[in-house]
């Protein structure tokens, strides 16, 4: 199944189950993922700008090169979560599950 997702106005994805989705290139401007599953997701280049992902599980998603510039995620699980030159200038990661840097060299 394809999924086309317009993130150009306020898409609402609250509570969405997108377990092993594909997302690569997308733009989610100003979505609505709070308390989404996005477990081992591809995100990488995603714009998520202003992208509200509190609660949201993102344990082992590819979130590499994705823009999460003023992102809430807050309490979001990014445990495992490949975060490699991720955009996440002035993103709230309060009590956010943070992956280990120490396995990385």
């Amino acid at each position: 199944m394809i999924v086309r997702v317009d993130g150009s106005g306020h898409t609402n994805l609250l509570d969405a189950k997108l377990l092993n989705a594909t997302l690569k290139n997308a733009s989610l401007l100003n979505a609505n993922l709070g308390r989404a599953n996005l477990e081992n997701a591809n995100l990488k280049n995603v714009n998520l700008e202003n992208t509200f992902l509190r609660d949201a599980n993102l344990k082992r998603a590819n979130l590499e090169d994705a823009n999460l510039k003023n992102g809430n995620l807050g309490n979001a699980n990014l445990k495992d979560a490949n975060l490699d030159r991720a955009n996440l200038e002035d993103a709230n990661l309060e009590d956010a599950i943070m992956p280990d840097i120490t396995k990385h060299p």
